[in-house]
């Protein structure tokens, strides 16, 4: 009901002030209201002609921008398996040229990625780690709630 209020209070009192208009103007009604007619059928017809002139003509941007991407992930697999095969012929490199003692992959930037070590923890670090964990977490919820209260006060 309480939409029916709002719009009713909304609609009635435009109307009124809408009648008042037109009866006011009295013989010029015909002549201000094919005025205001044309003002919105311009509009309509400004409206139409800038989303004409916004929309793209053809899918050619969407076409270019695919293909960027795409090439950009080829280019990134490519780069990685010249990479992994350039790794894999390091052994064979050192044992076809003994005499090198410069390491000629430095110069790509390839170095063997080591896997980082995982600190070993007692299982009291790790019951403390998801205490703390939880600690966190109920304070986030409590700051959103405290935050959500503040929202709905002002609204009100």
């Amino acid at each position: 009901m309480g939409v029916i209020s709002k719009i009713f209070w909304v609609v009635v009192p435009g109307v009124a002030g809408l009648s008042y208009v037109a009866l006011s103007l009295g013989a010029q009604l015909p002549v201000a209201t094919r005025s205001a007619g044309r003002k919105v059928g311009m509009g309509y017809n400004y409206l139409k002609v800038v989303i004409n002139h916004l929309t793209p003509r053809s899918n050619q941007g969407i076409e270019l921008v695919r293909k960027l991407r795409q090439s950009g992930q080829q280019a990134f697999a490519f780069s990685n398996e010249v990479k992994w095969n350039l790794m894999e012929t390091k052994p064979l490199v050192k044992q076809a040229f003994p005499g090198i003692s410069e390491d000629p992959f430095k110069k790509f930037g390839l170095q063997e990625e080591v896997p980082a070590e995982k600190p070993v923890q007692s299982a009291t670090d790790l019951v403390f780690e998801a205490f703390s964990e939880k600690k966190r977490i109920e304070h986030k919820k409590q700051q959103k709630a405290k935050e959500e209260q503040d929202i709905q006060g002002l609204i009100k």
